[in-house]
């Protein structure tokens, strides 16, 4: 629980969240005290429910897995929105409030910070559930194969470490006095963050049936607009700001994927990964996602490489991969058969081994090469 935090699809969430504590840093300690705690709140409240549904699903016979909902077209349309309409709101497109009759109803104050707080907490863990750290699809797989029991308790603790920076910040209030003091710089700091929720958004976006040049169009159009707009930026900045945006976009249009590493892998199938396993053939299995950061991750710094391409070239490994981006049962049903639940998942068979090395969720050329070693 953690390491989320200091994964890349927690890290928008929890910036924001020490952007407000900077914004609060020279005012009452108790209020950061009490934003910390609805925040913790939030988590727990939300790690409470998803292990209360799994335990629902599992009872039903259905198919369970970690981050499962983000196969769902109607969940990722909505988080989606959700998003872009936090994004703007950083951005200073516009602000809104609740009705009065509400805030008086929930008891809250008229900038509903509790609330925020909350919310900002299941957000938080709704980022998270993408994200197979260390640890965690081992700690969720485990979970899952025990009594509902342990399965609450499992994932309390999750959202004990996941809560981990603003139990910190509740225990000792007096360590955000230490953060920069408020300034310009926080007006960049916004736009940032802000830009990554747009990211988010649009890479949310382009999981669903949406056509990703649409989607760039449309975010292009809708950031430009907000910093143009925007009252804390002189025009000057804004061109900077606007052109830089601008030229990103076309070197990333321009881009010739052709020129990348590309290896030729073989579509999941449990019968013809079997015959090879039989054949006394190196497997490499891959299991992934459009919706896993993680996986993305391993892709980039590791799969992708050249150095593993020739590595897999020279051995004559035989590469598979599934893709779970959208509910597949047998894919699902292989994981489970290993207690896994959640992805990346990455196992090697060979001669020496054919019941197959499972490896770790973040993985590295060096455990590829040493269990291409040892399966050999």
């Amino acid at each position: 629980g953690f390491i989320l935090n200091f994964m890349p699809c927690v890290l928008p969430i929890l910036s924001l969240k020490i952007y407000n504590f900077i914004k609060i840093r020279d005012q009452s300690l108790n209020r950061v005290i009490k934003l910390s705690g609805y925040t913790i709140l939030g988590i727990t409240v939300s790690f409470l429910i998803l292990s209360i549904v799994t335990i629902m699903i599992r009872n039903l016979g259905n198919e369970i897995g970690w981050g499962i909902q983000f196969q769902n077209q109607n969940f990722l349309m909505i988080f989606a929105l959700i998003l872009l309409i936090f994004s703007l709101n950083l951005l200073g497109l516009f602000n809104f409030f609740l009705p009065e009759k509400i805030y008086k109803f929930i008891n809250f104050s008229s900038k509903n910070e509790n609330l925020n707080a909350f919310f900002s907490g299941t957000l938080a863990t709704l980022f998270a559930t993408p994200c197979s750290a260390p640890f965690l699809g081992t700690s969720v797989g485990y979970a899952l194969t025990q009594s509902s029991a342990t399965i609450i308790i499992i994932f309390l603790s999750l959202s004990i470490g996941f809560s981990v920076p603003y139990i910190i910040i509740l225990i000792a209030p007096k360590l955000v006095k230490f953060l920069p003091k408020p300034g310009v710089w926080m007006v960049y700091l916004k736009l940032t963050m802000a830009l990554l929720l747009m990211l988010s958004s649009l890479w949310f976006f382009s999981l669903t049936t949406v056509k990703n040049i649409y989607l760039i169009l449309f975010g292009l159009i809708i950031i430009i607009t907000a910093i143009y707009l925007s009252t804390e930026l002189n025009l000057l900045k804004k061109k900077i700001i606007i052109s830089f945006i601008f030229i990103l976009s076309l070197l990333t249009f321009f881009y010739d994927k052709d020129k990348e590493n590309k290896l030729v892998w073989i579509n999941y199938n449990k019968q013809e990964i079997e015959s090879m396993i039989e054949n006394s053939d190196i497997v490499f299995v891959d299991i992934t996602a459009d919706w896993c950061i993680t996986c993305q991750v391993n892709k980039i710094r590791t799969l992708n490489s050249k150095e593993m391409k020739n590595i897999f070239e020279k051995e004559k490994i035989k590469l598979v991969r599934g893709d779970w981006t959208n509910r597949n049962s047998e894919i699902l049903e292989f994981i489970s058969s290993y207690k896994k639940f959640g992805i990346p998942f990455n196992i090697i068979y060979g001669p020496s081994n054919k019941r197959g090395i499972i490896l770790p969720e973040l993985l590295s050329k060096d455990n590829i090469k040493k269990s291409i070693k040892l399966v050999r």
